[in-house]
């Protein structure tokens, strides 16, 4: 992180409910952070590289997934149930960490840990899919759980991050729902089920959610911007989008942009840097990234070969 302006750690904590927040920990090293993200908004992540320390009995600021990322067997203590503490093994699993709640935790030796944020704006947004919601909602706490659909999501935030956020807010604000959802269904302590139904988007919607992207193709689409032409939430959008064309939004919009790459690059004189601008990629090694994972080739390879 940039020493001239160095961002601060956003895993806050207060000694009592209603304390002042501040850090987890006395001194904590930042490697990446989602700080400068189009989609902070709606989760903010940050990898954190920590020394041994204990972190004594203390209230989390907002909802948090902590996800060690380690290569071996490393033994970690948590508060538990009864504030006794726990040990446990905490390769390939996360710590869920609700709003409010009472956490602590030790470990003797450093660790990178991935720090994932919902925001409570991005779990209202899917808790307006449900029906019958209890009057009040809560996640449990839960410490040492295997879960690989978390994981694999904080892991796409992870390098998303470590790349700049070349992809967008459409594609980090996807993620957010669907780590949103997934606490929501599997951690609450009531149960909750998302919508299941197997219909589309009615083909008039579709029609119009397609329309406004090809016309877009160039600015910086959000889930949001895409639901609201549909006249959905974004989890129901983003669902019913999936079944309706068998790709997720992010996906659909990478692939038009490819699309209207190939066309560009044989039949224009464009710089390939140009291309790439007025395509909506962040920069161009985002295009040729983009480019070669949907067709193989570089667009550089592309346009000799269409010559």
């Amino acid at each position: 992180m940039s020493q001239s302006n160095p961002v601060q750690t956003r895993v806050l904590v207060s000694n009592t409910p209603s304390g002042v927040l501040r850090p987890f920990i006395g001194s904590v090293d930042i490697k990446v952070s989602s700080h400068d993200a189009p989609w902070d908004d709606a989760l903010s992540a940050e990898l954190d590289r920590v020394a041994p320390a204990e972190m004594t009995d203390c209230y989390i600021g907002r909802t948090t997934i902590v996800q060690p990322l380690v290569d071996h067997q490393v033994t970690v203590q948590r508060l538990g149930a009864q504030s006794r503490y726990e040990t446990g093994l905490v390769e390939d699993v996360i710590h869920i960490d609700p709003l409010g709640s009472l956490t602590g935790a030790s470990w003797t030796e450093p660790l990178n840990v991935l720090f994932l944020m919902p925001s409570e704006l991005t779990f209202q947004r899917v808790l307006g899919e449900l029906r019958g919601l209890p009057s009040r909602f809560e996640l449990i706490r839960s410490s040492y759980v295997q879960d690989a659909q978390i994981r694999q999501i904080g892991l796409a935030i992870l390098a998303e991050c470590r790349s700049g956020f070349p992809s967008g807010r459409l594609y980090g604000e996807s993620l957010a729902i669907a780590l949103a959802a997934r606490l929501i269904t599997c951690y609450s302590s009531h149960p909750l089920k998302m919508p299941s139904g197997k219909e589309g988007l009615p083909a008039w919607r579709l029609r119009r959610v397609i329309e406004f992207i090809e016309k877009n193709i160039d600015e910086e689409l959000g889930l949001k911007d895409l639901a609201a032409v549909a006249g959905f939430s974004e989890y129901h959008f983003s669902r019913m989008f999936k079944l309706s064309t068998g790709l997720t939004p992010h996906r659909f919009v990478m692939d038009r942009r490819v699309a209207r790459a190939k066309k560009l690059l044989a039949h224009s004189q464009m710089s390939i840097k140009e291309i790439s601008a007025c395509l909506g990629f962040g920069d161009q090694a985002h295009l040729t990234t983009v480019f070669k994972s949907f067709t193989g080739t570089t667009p550089k390879i592309f346009r000799e070969q269409a010559i």
